[in-house]
């Protein structure tokens, strides 16, 4: 059987005894697209919701999602050393359960971007997600960089994973935007197995830049609200600005953080060149024990695997984790109680800041100020 497509003239797809084929020339001529199909027979074709469905004798359905790509393969392909493909509009659906034995895996959540490479590049590839204002949302680089090698080496020794980078084969690739934004600021020497990934986008419009050695293009796609989602337009606004405010909180927590660590091992480094000097070591001693006690309300030490969450208590960056994922899973609206919890969050943050500014003004200030008269490199504190 033929089936027209109904978006796009000339456009065909025919179902055979051996697979599915398309026609971008009204039947001149036929190519195939079985692509993960194996040989098998066509007994019904239709097309829906931008994807191509065929029934089959014996081995059930298959779907070919990412119809976009066939129509614009159709309208050719301009030669060029980059060419980026439009993605279709996207739905901001919930993630769903994963497939069992004998299941057909749903298609990817995520906004695929599909690009072609007419040779392999010299350097690395960019891609970079901007909101309708042009704002940043989203990179990610061929390459690894200081966030990825965070990641790693703070990956849970009992849940192992493999990061994934764009492709930049010569041909078509194809990556995939998890409909995130732009991760958490990662700090090293820290057990943080919550993770380290941005919080959730909102529905609206985007655009996708791409570029290579001199090459660059932009494209711009949709990512609607789920029909399924009762909220409001306000409502699903006030829970992306909570998860943007959780992002800010966590990305300013673990910035102080490793800002009044790096306080800490300047001390130590003095003290350790100025053995015999009493008013060094006594602030510097007692700027220390402060320090490593503000250090463990933010982070648990103890914790060495996500399992240990259930023998010690996570602490304050945790909580702020934790929550950000409880927002982000149940979508809008966001529930009193979250409210409630962020107010509680935010006010014990006002009070670790208390503290930092006590052991800077008690102790740091002292300690600079007596690196001044010695003529030695200060110390960095935060606020500087």
């Amino acid at each position: 059987m033929v089936r027209e497509d109904p978006t796009q003239q000339g456009l065909l797809y025919a179902g055979t005894e051996l697979g599915v084929f398309v026609s971008f020339n009204d039947g001149g001529d036929w190519h195939s697209l079985d692509l993960n199909l194996p040989p098998v027979p066509i007994t019904d074709l239709t097309l829906r919701q931008d994807k191509l469905v065929a029934a089959t004798q014996g081995r059930g359905f298959w779907v070919l999602d990412d119809l976009f790509m066939v129509h614009q393969v159709a309208s050719k392909t301009p030669a060029k050393p980059l060419h980026v493909f439009t993605p279709g509009t996207t739905t901001l659906a919930r993630r769903g359960g994963a497939a069992g034995n004998f299941e057909g895996a749903n298609p990817d959540r995520g906004v695929p971007l599909y690009y072609y490479l007419e040779d392999e590049p010299e350097g690395p590839l960019s891609i970079d997600i901007l909101d309708s204002d042009g704002n940043m949302v989203r990179s990610y680089s061929s390459e690894e960089g200081d966030f990825e090698r965070c990641k790693i080496s703070n990956m849970d020794p009992r849940d192992p994973f493999k990061l994934k980078y764009p492709p930049t084969r010569k041909g078509l690739n194809k990556w995939l935007w998890d409909k995130h934004r732009q991760g958490i600021n990662c700090i090293e020497n820290i057990t943080f197995f919550y993770g380290f990934d941005g919080p959730t986008i909102a529905p609206g419009a985007y655009s996708a830049r791409l570029s290579v050695d001199e090459s660059l293009q932009t494209v711009s796609f949709s990512v609607d609200k789920d029909s399924r989602v009762t909220a409001t337009d306000e409502e699903v606004e006030f829970w992306s600005d909570r998860l943007q405010e959780l992002s800010d909180l966590l990305n300013v927590i673990l910035t102080n953080l490793d800002t009044i660590r790096g306080s800490q091992r300047q001390i130590e480094a003095l003290m350790a060149k100025y053995p015999g000097d009493k008013k060094l070591q006594q602030a510097g001693t007692a700027a220390v024990e402060l320090i490593t006690d503000w250090d463990r309300k933010i982070i648990q030490v103890l914790h060495q695997t996500g399992e240990d969450e259930d023998a010690w208590e996570t602490m304050l960056a945790g909580q702020f984790r934790f929550l950000m994922d409880v927002i982000d899973e149940t979508g809008a609206p966001v529930t009193e109680g979250a409210l409630e919890r962020l107010d509680s969050l935010k006010a014990e943050w006002s009070q670790r800041l208390a503290e930092i500014q006590t052991i800077k003004t008690e102790y740091i200030d002292g300690i600079n100020k007596w690196a001044q008269q010695q003529g030695v490199p200060h110390v960095a504190s935060p606020g500087e």
